[in-house]
């Protein structure tokens, strides 16, 4: 009995919900599909990744014969950090029921989250959805980080308890071992928010025009003055805070600190956030930071 028992605690690292959740997030989309085939039978299901095709067709089949006949399907959703599955999405999962019979329930499972619209439009065609935080959830629940580690080597912590001892999260190469860049803090539960420097610009912007530009009425000119107290320390705030999730879920750096000190100037401020929101659109879009939904 200590024999397995310190098998188990081999075969279960001692990593948190966090982490978890994000070295599913970085695994290959077509063995996620087998790892979720795979926790489906781990719950007691018949279930395996079809062979049709991948962007349209199942992904995976679950079915099972007790306590009675049903049949599930399954679109297993690998997605990172900041991509969400959309309302076009659930639509096109929600057809899925329709094209054999006996199928009983559509399932969408996604390492990140869903869009307010996606979740509203599953709950009305009746698509069930499980989240990253779900996911991790039901690994949890059926002891299944075994189950993931067969994909990826998933890290076990020193004595310790500091840090994992490997970690594919972030490449870390000689510009960045000692740098300021290391000693910036990863903070679990960032999110972007690159709406709110794309407001606080325009706020800048525009209350910057009628102060300056024009001669405004008592009126205009104590809005205009109203919305530069809320953008002078939303931007910086904004910068900061979109920066560090940038910073954490990908390997390059972003000199987000820099931007956020510019952005403190009044006159420079416009300025900074229109060129970070350049770069962050027109450089990032192919690593998917921005949300389609």
């Amino acid at each position: 009995m200590a024999e397995a028992q310190a098998a188990e605690a081999r075969l279960i690292p001692d990593v948190t919900d966090y982490e978890l959740k994000r070295y599913l997030q970085q695994m290959d989309p077509f063995e996620f599909e087998e790892l979720v085939a795979a926790l489906w039978k781990r719950k007691g299901w018949d279930a395996a990744v079809d062979g049709g095709t991948h962007d349209r067709g199942v992904d995976v089949r679950a079915t099972k014969s007790y306590p009675y006949e049903s049949k599930v399907l399954i679109q297993a959703k690998r997605y990172g950090p900041n991509t969400t599955v959309g309302s076009p999405e659930i639509q096109q999962y929600a057809s899925l029921a329709h094209q054999e019979n006996g199928v009983d329930k559509v399932l969408v499972v996604t390492t990140n989250e869903f869009s307010r619209q996606g979740l509203e439009l599953a709950r009305d065609l009746n698509v069930k959805t499980i989240d990253g935080d779900g996911l991790v959830h039901i690994i949890r629940e059926e002891g299944a980080e075994d189950l993931v580690a067969e994909y990826l080597p998933l890290p076990t912590r020193d004595e310790s308890g500091s840090e994992p001892s490997s970690s594919p999260a972030k490449s870390t190469d000689s510009t960045n071992e000692g740098g300021l860049l290391s000693s910036l803090p990863s903070v679990p539960g960032l999110k972007p928010r690159w709406h709110w420097v794309a407001i606080t610009t325009g706020c800048w912007a525009i209350a910057t025009a009628i102060m300056f530009l024009i001669e405004p009425p008592l009126g205009l000119g104590v809005i205009a003055g109203l919305a530069i107290l809320i953008a002078w320390p939303g931007l910086p705030i904004a910068l900061a805070l979109d920066g560090m999730y940038l910073n954490q879920i990908h390997e390059r750096r972003y000199w987000w600190y820099l931007y956020a000190v510019v952005a403190f100037t009044p006159f420079l401020a416009t300025f900074a956030g229109l060129v970070y929101l350049y770069r962050r659109i027109h450089s990032l879009t192919d690593t998917g930071f921005l949300p389609v939904d």
